[in-house]
């Protein structure tokens, strides 16, 4: 991100606090609309269980989740992360079918257990509620502070009771591994080298706090007044955005994913007030350019999943290349190709609808350009509901988008309203704002 002089902010600081306070919030509720329909990659799974519109509100999560895979996820750690959850994992069964993947799965489609088994209308995944912790964590502080995210975060998951969420990510279960092993606590995530999936949308979902509070306070004021962000401001903010992200998720994929997403944000929040659909949307195919579609479309990759029986079959070095062979051009977010696609369409067919940032980022920004400017804010979180797979996590990186662009007063306030504790989320999202903002009158 490399720039030639100072990003001239053509908002104020109240507009600019609106868009920072936006970009969390939309996070937040993104995730909770998603949290009910997650990971149900077979659409007509989602209308089924939820009626013919699908999800158009906050919903608890129901058991059985005729997909779901949590039974039988295993974590060795000596380290207790799991209490009351410890019964879904580590079971051994005879497999009776098969997801959408290629995995075999245990226990049969009317037994299955939710991915959020437990969590009620409104609450947050436990990605979601680990943002929190570091929102918590920036308050107590007064500021970012990397291992005092670690202790709390590390608390959060030893102490009985603090997360009610039953699926943990691979991410969590290794860092936990290689914690009881005796790894310093900061050098404990795991690398997407051994482990693939570790480039998911969760390190991106991450690296968006940091990013963007380190960027706040990188605010200067121009002799007439105005806000400027110097190069160096900017280069910071993406230095510990991607250093926060290295806490949890050591991934090729998720780095050049945030740092091609970092500048879209950066020209979400200096963007002056009352931009319409059309300039918002020339905006979001200026910035896809940074982007590069993987060689292999998404139902391409699904079927390679299913021909091998699930990915865990597929050889190490095929699987680095799948997720890392990008095409050499940009992508192209054209009028045609949103004219030409739904999202379910380019959310399937040319990208997967999976937790994989090479494929979800692209999809994060369609939905936003098929959705831009005011009054759609709604419109495209749920969008990203329906259309199925990893709608949590890539849900959360659009809801950040889309919060940066409308800001907080132009969501809905029932989306807000609706959130488990909305009051306490929205109370600490301000205290952040205002800690960063301290240095500007």
């Amino acid at each position: 991100m490399a720039l030639e002089g100072a990003v001239k902010l053509e908002a104020g600081l109240d507009i600019v606090k609106d868009r920072i306070r936006g970009a969390p919030i939309g996070m937040f509720i993104a995730d909770a609309l998603a949290m009910p329909a997650h990971w149900y990659y077979e659409r007509p799974n989602i209308f089924k269980r939820f009626g013919p519109d699908g999800v158009t509100a906050y919903l608890p999560a129901e058991s059985p989740h005729w997909e779901s895979m949590v039974d039988g996820m295993t974590y060795r750690g000596s380290i207790d992360i799991l209490h009351d959850k410890r019964r879904f994992y580590n079971r051994e069964g005879e497999v009776s079918g098969a997801d959408s993947h290629g995995n075999r799965l245990i226990d049969p489609p009317d037994k299955r257990t939710h991915y959020h088994d437990g969590l009620q209308a409104g609450q947050n995944t436990h990605t979601m509620a680990s943002v929190k912790v570091l929102l918590d964590s920036i308050t107590e502080r007064g500021g970012y502070d990397a291992e005092g995210f670690i202790d709390r975060w590390i608390d959060f998951h030893t102490t009985p009771g603090r997360n009610t969420d039953t699926y943990l990510e691979i991410y969590v279960r290794r860092f936990f591994e290689n914690l009881s092993e005796g790894r310093p606590k900061m050098q404990c995530a795991e690398d997407q080298k051994n482990r693939w999936s570790i480039g998911s949308h969760t390190g991106v979902v991450f690296c968006v706090i940091p990013f963007l509070f380190t960027l706040m306070q990188g605010l200067e004021r121009t002799a007439d007044g105005r806000l400027q962000l110097p190069p160096a401001a900017l280069s910071r903010a993406l230095e510990v955005a991607l250093s926060h992200q290295r806490l949890t998720h050591v991934s090729v994929n998720v780095t050049s994913a945030f740092t091609a997403l970092a500048p879209l944000l950066v020209d979400l929040l200096s963007a002056p007030d009352g931009l319409g659909p059309d300039e918002y949307r020339k905006m979001l195919q200026k910035n896809a350019k940074a982007f590069h579609l993987p060689r292999i479309t998404g139902a391409e990759l699904m079927d390679r999943y299913r021909e091998a029986n699930g990915p865990f079959n597929i050889p190490t070095d095929e699987m680095w290349k799948l997720h890392t062979d990008l095409k050499d051009e940009p992508f192209d977010l054209s009028d045609t190709l949103l004219a030409s696609h739904s999202p379910e369409s380019f959310i399937g067919d040319i990208v997967t609808s999976a937790c994989y940032t090479e494929h979800g980022l692209p999809a994060v920004l369609f939905m936003a350009a098929k959705n831009a400017g005011d009054g759609h804010f709604a419109d495209a979180v749920l969008c990203n509901v329906n259309v199925g797979g990893d709608s949590t996590g890539r849900g959360a990186i659009l809801g950040a988008v889309m919060g940066a662009m409308v800001g907080f007063e132009r969501i809905p306030g029932w989306l807000k309203d609706g959130l488990d504790d909305g009051k306490g989320l929205i109370e600490c999202i301000a205290d952040v704002v205002e800690i960063a903002a301290k240095g500007l009158a």
